[in-house]
């Protein structure tokens, strides 16, 4: 296979930068996909009350995409509960070109994750109300 096939930037003929940061800036911090996924589980779920998939798939979807958020922006802001999403982007049009990122040129706190966060964290932890077994360590940590 030849590396001009593929964007380089995941899989075969990967262009990641050493630190694990794609050189597109177009996708580098473009992760708000992951929650429009586990948004749309939970509304199958709505629709369907089908307790076994709701295990099976948005559970497990879910908990990660919310753990990778939760680890990932480890930076806190002095008001208590408050994170910082930085860097970060708003969707493909308000990027971060540098690398290190640098506030002056970064999104900080992007309106669709923040957004989408809202939106889904309520309702995940709302699940073990209408018989999905939730673990109570996650239930706890979506409640902080």
């Amino acid at each position: 296979r030849s590396e001009e096939r593929f964007n380089g930037e995941f899989g075969y003929g990967c262009n990641v930068k050493a630190n694990h940061i794609p050189s597109n800036t177009y996708i580098r911090y473009h992760i708000v996909g992951s929650l429009e996924l586990v948004f749309l589980l939970l509304d199958d779920f709505d629709f369907t009350g089908d307790v076994s998939v709701a295990e099976k798939y948005l559970l497990p979807i879910a908990e990660t995409v919310l753990t990778y958020y939760d680890e990932h922006w480890s930076a806190k802001d002095p008001k208590p509960g408050k994170t910082v999403f930085f860097p970060s982007q708003s969707l493909e049009t308000w990027q971060c070109p540098d690398i290190p990122a640098k506030v002056s040129t970064c999104v900080t706190n992007p309106t669709p994750d923040v957004a989408g966060l809202r939106a889904i964290v309520p309702r995940m932890i709302g699940l073990k109300s209408r018989g999905i077994d939730v673990p109570d360590a996650e239930l706890s940590r979506w409640q902080r």
